[in-house]
């Protein structure tokens, strides 16, 4: 027990004024009479002053006695040590992947957890927030000091870099101005907020990893290619095995490498419609040293054309269209889900419809300068340099993409998941046709038409990609859940197409009423966070502290608060008791 103001015990004094004003109280009773005319007149004798009388054992004296003694102990600033239980450790820690890298000391993860735990002995109400692209409550705002273990024991960070600067501000929003914020992290290089304290619990290690895998298909068989990097003071040797999803080892190719450098393999492997795990040798940081890649589903975009045979012969499409891969030339225009056509027709959805043509008679060439919206995909990758353009004077329907002064040549049109692309285009006068730019555009517009098809745009992503869903065409119900890799469920917005975002590594499944509808398997890879030989340890005070007034007047202001309420609290009610005694009793006297 201690006192932040000991002169403010003088007001102690209270309890025996109080004890002598009721000694010498008079008390005297009202009586009511019909009229003072009965009473005979006297003079008045008023008695010497008032006299001790016995001390009466009341409720008011109680009350007012409780009351001086409680003001008396605020004002002494009374500390029972139950404010310790309310100082506030708020903690930012660094939930990147390379802290979960082990080295001969364990891991920077097991080093912050225990320096949490140390942190916590002195507080009683932690906060725990974790970095990351949107910042997360591990535990907390303000909980019990005793649950910080328990919050911590199923943590593994795994996200790739990041700025840490929205956790950091989070924390300074949390924390109040008395309270301890703590960052914890494995970057020595990290400069936080003058309020936060920082403690780098990291450690330079080397580290391979596998930055990228991809399966493509061919003819004869399947190739795999991947990208295999290596960080570490010298050279250093790693194995790259290939599985089956049943564990079968399928190929094995040791892989030397000098520090920083990458290796890109192409290694052939037998046509396989099964799971394959790509797996490295162990090493200090298990996160990036395997992916599972899934089969890539066929998405083929099928054409159709209804050009007539002198204009399909002028802009090459069946070559154009031979030269593309995933790409089916079908005859039943109601099967296409790309139609090649030289007069708009009625949208359909899920369909993308490519117009040719320039209609009427009147025609403008231009040689360009051309504009172009070079953020949209339609023409990523055109340049039309040397491109004679011949188009009909007028508008077109449509958002403009390609203009040529105030006339527009290529536009886009959307409405839902259907797409009419208008190329003013007369193939007979111009010579786009001959010139790279005419398959590139082709190939754009391919591109588009394969982005609405039904089913998972990519089955093989990373963590922090999207994982996309289309229904089929005319599905109405778009509800369904995706299925993590520990069993976690998360329920679609019902909005078409179904997106979700990868968020930890492994199979996640989206299914409907129980039913599969598609796989991702997401994998971690960053070279940010696979290069160890950068983290370290340090250790640096916070450089403004909490009030910007030192430690000893935090401790002044912060001792005793949770008393200061008690006693407050409590010289209230025995105001209020007093209060209701005294109108009591002359409620009697009456």
């Amino acid at each position: 027990m201690s006192f932040g103001a000991p002169l403010g015990l003088l007001a102690l004094l209270a309890l025996p004024a109080i004890v002598i004003l009721h000694l010498f109280r008079r008390r005297l009773r009202q009586r009511r009479v019909a009229g003072l005319f009965l009473f005979r007149e006297g003079p008045l004798v008023a008695s010497a002053g008032r006299r001790r009388t016995r001390l009466m054992r009341s409720l008011s004296l109680l009350c007012e006695l409780v009351a001086a003694l409680c003001a008396a102990l605020l004002l002494g600033g009374l500390d029972l040590g139950a404010g310790a239980s309310e100082r506030h450790l708020v903690v930012v820690l660094d939930d990147s992947a390379s802290m979960g890298a082990v080295g001969p000391d364990g891991s920077p993860a097991d080093r912050a957890r225990a320096a949490v735990a140390a942190a916590a002995e002195q507080a009683g109400r932690v906060t725990l927030v974790l970095t990351g692209a949107r910042p997360t409550l591990r535990l907390g705002p303000r909980e019990p000091s005793a649950l910080a273990a328990q919050a911590l024991a199923g943590w593994t960070p795994s996200q790739p870099a990041h700025d840490p600067g929205a956790a950091l501000a989070l924390a300074l929003e949390l924390a109040g101005p008395e309270d301890r914020v703590l960052v914890l992290t494995d970057d020595p290089e990290l400069q936080p907020p003058p309020r936060c304290e920082l403690a780098a619990v990291g450690a330079p290690l080397g580290n391979a990893a596998l930055l990228s895998a991809r399966r493509l298909a061919r003819t004869d068989g399947e190739t795999l290619l991947a990208d295999v990097g290596w960080w570490g003071p010298s050279a250093g040797e790693t194995t790259l095995r290939v599985e089956s999803a049943g564990g079968a080892a399928l190929l094995a190719r040791s892989v030397q490498l000098e520090p920083g450098q990458v290796a890109h393999l192409s290694l052939d492997l037998t046509a396989s419609s099964e799971d394959l795990w790509v797996r490295l040798s162990d090493d200090a940081l298990a996160l990036d040293n395997a992916a599972l890649l899934l089969p890539e589903p066929l998405r083929t975009v099928r054409v159709a054309s209804l050009l007539d045979a002198e204009a399909a012969r002028l802009l090459a499409l069946e070559r154009a269209l031979a030269s593309l891969d995933g790409v089916e030339t079908v005859t039943d225009p109601a099967a296409a889900d790309l139609l090649v056509t030289g007069a708009p027709g009625a949208l359909t959805q899920g369909r993308t419809e490519l117009v040719v043509g320039a209609p009427g008679t009147e025609r403008d060439e231009w040689i360009g300068p051309f504009l172009m919206d070079r953020r949209h995909p339609l023409v990523s990758g055109l340049s039309l340099q040397g491109v004679v353009w011949s188009a009909a004077p007028g508008e077109l329907d449509g958002v403009p993409l390609v203009l040529a002064g105030r006339q527009p040549l290529l536009a886009e049109a959307v409405e839902g998941s259907a797409t009419r692309v208008l190329v003013d285009l007369d193939p007979a006068r111009s010579n786009l046709a001959q010139s790279p730019d005419w398959p590139i555009l082709l190939a754009n517009v391919v591109e588009r038409a394969r982005a609405t098809l039904p089913g998972p745009e990519l089955v093989n992503v990373r963590v922090g990609d999207l994982l996309v869903w289309r229904p089929p065409h005319g599905d109405v119900d778009a509800a369904c859940e995706l299925v993590g890799p520990d069993g976690e469920r998360q329920p679609s917005r019902g909005v078409r197409p179904v997106v979700f975002e990868s968020r930890r590594t492994g199979l996640h499944t989206l299914e409907r009423e129980g039913a599969p509808l598609a796989r991702w398997s997401v994998r971690f890879a960053d070279a940010r966070e696979s290069d160890l030989s950068g983290r370290g340890a340090r250790s640096e005070a916070a450089r403004q502290p909490p009030q910007a007034a030192g430690a000893a007047a935090v401790a002044r202001g912060s001792a005793g608060r949770v008393e200061a309420r008690w006693l407050a609290a409590l010289m209230l009610l025995a105001v209020a008791g007093d209060w209701l005694a005294l109108r009591r009793r002359g409620g009697e006297g009456r």
